[in-house]
């Protein structure tokens, strides 16, 4: 069964390769070419359903399922809009088929281990921890929560208000986001070994925390809590997927795109409808990938990759000329300083580095690195990064490892320092 499917992965991700060259885009139909699209996605998820039924924390499918969306969305309603694609539209897409069909390929190289055995029973956390969590949790929050009232009025809650209100966000502002969502992440993780009673402050803090964020538009923050959540629920709930809660969850993110577009005060719910289907959360990581597709002659050949990961810890104060990230670059570049939205995919940054091969090998390395992930007994890993799915979808891979780092310091990252100084002892 391994062999038929590793042969059949194979023989997909050849077919795509041809697909993709420039000879055969010519010749293929703008329906043609989302439908393969629509092929690539339903073949990657067919072999898990094969293995098991999925719960919705099966970082797999939720990333896949995701990741299509952010390929499928754009075209669509340039296909509706329009009555056709661009060339550069069909040829971003196909990049999207060439990245899900590696990262297919990868994932399956290796079997699926059980983990239903894999889990330990720890002991709670002691008092004084989770005392020190508190405080250091209440700190960070009343701070930030400060200096966004003393710039922004309680009633813009509802309103388009954005996080630029506050005029310099700096690297320190950011970190400390990072650190409150690392914290959260943590008691997520590890809330049966909490009690009630600070599980209680937690929540309510949580509350507070949320309502100040959105007082200017920012969701970032939050959201990978809210997420963690739901990986936890599902979990142990054991929330399996099947059609009718997937078009639930389609329908409020739905629902929540209009809801976006309706705080911009755009003129009533038809207007905030129409807005939510051109310029939505899908539309602007393809955009990015069509322009570069489009206008892109020369590849950086792995600099993303290998070199701006490790310039994004240094301060800005002590190296003043650090290098911008490519979505900020790519921003400057074709719409000024000041403009938003425009996140750099990864399969933007992979096609940038090394030209349609980029996502071949990127999205092959993705797939293993994966499921090697989702196969190991310590589920800190995986939950980390479930939680940063949407960002993984919209975002480029420095910002990515920057991120992980931060989000992952009291689960992950601490706790290994922590024991290697433990067994020195």
């Amino acid at each position: 069964m391994q062999n038929h499917r590793l042969e059949s992965s194979i023989l997909f991700f050849v077919n795509f390769f041809l697909l993709s060259s420039i000879t055969f885009e010519s010749v293929l139909s703008d329906f043609t070419v989302i439908f393969l699209l629509f092929i690539a996605y339903v073949t990657s998820i067919r072999g898990v359903f094969e293995e098991k039924k999925i719960s919705f924390s099966d970082f797999y499918f939720v990333f896949v399922s995701l990741f299509f969306l952010y390929g499928v969305v754009n075209p669509t309603v340039e296909l509706y809009t329009h009555g056709y694609l661009f060339e550069h539209t069909k040829r971003s897409v196909l990049l999207y088929q060439i990245a899900i069909s590696s990262l297919y390929l990868g994932y399956f190289l290796f079997s699926r281990t059980d983990l239903s055995n894999a889990a330990s029973n720890k002991p709670l956390v002691s008092r004084t921890l989770q005392l020190t969590i508190f405080i250091l949790l209440l700190v960070l929050v009343i701070y930030k929560s400060i200096v966004i009232f003393s710039n922004v009025s309680f009633t813009t809650i509802f309103m388009g208000g954005e996080i630029k209100r506050l005029e310099d966000i700096t690297q320190v502002w950011v970190v400390m986001g990072y650190m409150v969502t690392a914290i959260y992440l943590y008691i997520i993780y590890n809330y049966h070994r909490f009690d009630k009673f600070f599980i209680a402050l937690f929540i309510a803090i949580f509350l507070f925390y949320v309502f100040s964020q959105l007082s200017v538009g920012n969701r970032r923050e939050f959201v990978p809590i809210l997420i963690g959540c739901f990986w936890v629920y599902t979990r142990a709930k054991t929330v399996n997927v099947s059609f009718f809660k997937l078009s639930l969850m389609s329908l409020f993110v739905f629902a929540m795109l209009i809801f976006s577009s309706l705080r911009l005060g755009l003129g009533g719910m038809e207007a905030a409808i129409n807005d939510a289907i051109r310029s939505n959360e899908f539309v602007y990581p393809f955009y990015t990938l069509s322009i570069n597709v489009q206008t892109r002659e020369d590849f950086i050949l792995g600099y993303s990759y290998f070199i701006l990961p490790f310039l994004f810890f240094i301060p800005r104060f002590l190296y003043e000329d650090k290098p911008q990230s490519l979505a900020h670059n790519f921003v400057v570049e074709n719409f000024g300083e000041g403009s938003m939205g425009y996140a750099y995919n990864l399969v933007a940054e992979s096609y940038v580095n090394f030209g349609m091969f980029g996502p071949y090998i990127f999205f092959f390395l993705i797939g293993i690195f994966i499921k090697r992930r989702v196969q190991s007994s310590d589920q800190r890993f995986i939950f980390v990064l479930y939680c940063m799915i949407p960002d993984i979808c919209r975002g480029e891979f420095s910002s990515l490892v920057y991120q992980f780092f931060f989000l992952s310091m009291f689960l992950v990252i601490l706790p290994f320092f922590w024991s290697k100084l433990w067994l020195r002892k």
